[in-house]
This record gives structure tokens, sequence and C-alpha cells, in this order.
């Protein structure tokens, strides 16, 4: 974060040399402890203010002259480090001022959006893109924050967006928007979506053809009746003749009508013949 320096981090790391105060009486006064906001208030009276120590004893003094040289170099040392972070940056940010006028576009952006950076700067954003597609007027206008928002910014381009308002002395006066192209995901995500529905309908038709297990007609879920049934299906996997025992009404009938189907098939022939005493 950048901040300020203490009127004693001033003097202390030379960024000001202090002069020699000829007549105090006509300067305002700050202390080598005062924060930077006090100096500049002592300047919005006079020309050149007195520095003391913690004793009261004035050490030197700093003329206006002095100080707008020093905001000066500070000011472009901020600019440099954000125009480096800028250019370093892979990603889409976007910043506009309080006129919708674009300031910042980086090299991210212009990958995303075919826009140049020389053709869109100082330019209102309103200019190359619809109103309604444009979160970070939102931000602007209404103050509003924005995280990780699905957008579909033009028809074949879908981003991921944050957006924030720019806040100065309680007043919006710009706002910036960060967008992550999520295009060849949504496409990638379609495309499996669709595939899962054609295998889901392909399986649904191949179950039309798949033959039923003939077992299935046979009811009951105790344990004698699935050890049955799963004694049954053995006898299947070879050809032979089997006997079936059992009390009249046990389902003899049904277990002999499903092994037969499982082994020759449901259309094969299947007579009953009926013996009686």
């Amino acid at each position: 974060m950048f901040e300020l320096p203490s009127v004693k981090e001033i003097i202390e790391k030379h960024f000001i040399h202090l002069n020699q105060a000829d007549n105090e009486d006509a300067l305002a006064a700050v202390y080598l402890n005062d924060p930077f906001a006090v100096l500049v208030e002592a300047f919005k009276q006079y020309p050149a203010v007195a520095v003391k120590d913690s004793y009261g004893q004035t050490l030197g003094c700093i003329t206006s002259e002095q100080i707008i040289g020093f905001l000066h170099d500070s000011y472009n040392q901020l600019k440099a480090f954000y125009e480096t972070v800028i250019d370093t940056m892979d990603a889409s940010v976007t910043v506009v001022d309080a006129d919708e006028r674009v300031r910042t576009w980086t090299q991210g952006a212009e990958k995303i959006f075919s826009v140049k950076k020389d053709e869109i700067m100082g330019k209102p954003i309103i200019e190359f893109f619809e109103h309604k597609n444009l979160e970070i007027l939102e931000s602007l206008h209404k103050g509003k924050r924005i995280r990780g928002k699905y957008h579909q910014a033009r028809s074949n381009l879908f981003v991921l967006i944050n957006a924030n308002p720019v806040y100065f002395n309680e007043s919006i006066i710009g706002a910036v928007v960060s967008e992550t192209d999520v295009t060849s995901q949504v496409v990638l995500n379609e495309k499996l979506f669709n595939m899962s529905t054609e295998v889901r309908r392909l399986e649904q038709e191949m179950a039309k053809y798949k033959p039923s297990d003939p077992f299935n007609s046979i009811k009951g879920k105790s344990t004698v009746m699935e050890k049955t049934v799963q004694l049954a299906k053995k006898v299947c996997t070879v050809r032979s003749t089997v006997l079936i025992l059992g009390e009249s009404g046990v389902g003899k009938e049904v277990f002999a009508k499903a092994i037969h189907e499982t082994t020759e098939g449901a259309n094969a022939p299947f007579r009953i013949i009926r013996l009686t005493r």
C-alpha cells in the first residue's frame, strides 16, 4: 500500500533537505513525528514551514517549492509502479473514470475483446460496448460490488467478472473491472452436456432391444427364494435335463419356464404336460 512518509522519514531518508530558518515567527511549525497530512495543512497557509524536534528546537525549514517537487516525484514513482503492474499481468483489467472514459486497458483486455489499447484509451466505453453488457457501469453509477459473476459479454464470449467502484472522499470517482475468459470452459461444458444427453438416449434405445431376465417374473425377496433363483441361474449355464421338486403351488412351473427361456430363448416352444394320478 502506497503511503506518504512522516516528516521525520522525509528528512531522515533525504527526500528533502532542510533549509536554514531565518525568520521563525513568520513560519508555521511542524514536529518530526507529525504525519504528512499535518505538513500539508501547514503549507495551505504558509510558503515555508519550520521543523522542530520533540524539545521544540528548530531544525530547519521546508519551502513550498521543495514539497511540490517531492509530491511530483512521489506521483511519478507511484505511476511507474502502477504501469509496471498493469503491463505485467495477463488478466483483463479495465478502469473507467466518472465520465465513463477508459483510463486503463490491459493486454488481457485486448486479447479478450479484440480492441487495441490505442483505440479505446480516453474514450467513452459505451462507444465500444452496449450499455446493457457493461457491468462496470453498475459499479460506477450504483456502487455495486461484483464478485465471480458469470456474464455473456458477447454472443461468442463468456467471462467471470469482478468489479468495484473507486471511492475518494466518500464519492465514486471511477470503477475497476477484471474479466476472466471462460468461453472454452462453457463450450466444453455444453458439449459434455449434449454428449451425456445423447448417451442417455442411446441407453434407453438399447434397452428396448435388450432381452429381459426371465427370472424377473419370479416374485419374492426372501433369502431362500434368492438362493433358489441363483441356483437355477447356475443350471442355465449347462445344457442338461433339470428336475424340479416341490409341493403344488410353490412355483415349479415358473422356475421351469425361466430356465427354459434362459437356455433356449424366449421364442422357443414351451409345453406344459400335467400328469394326474
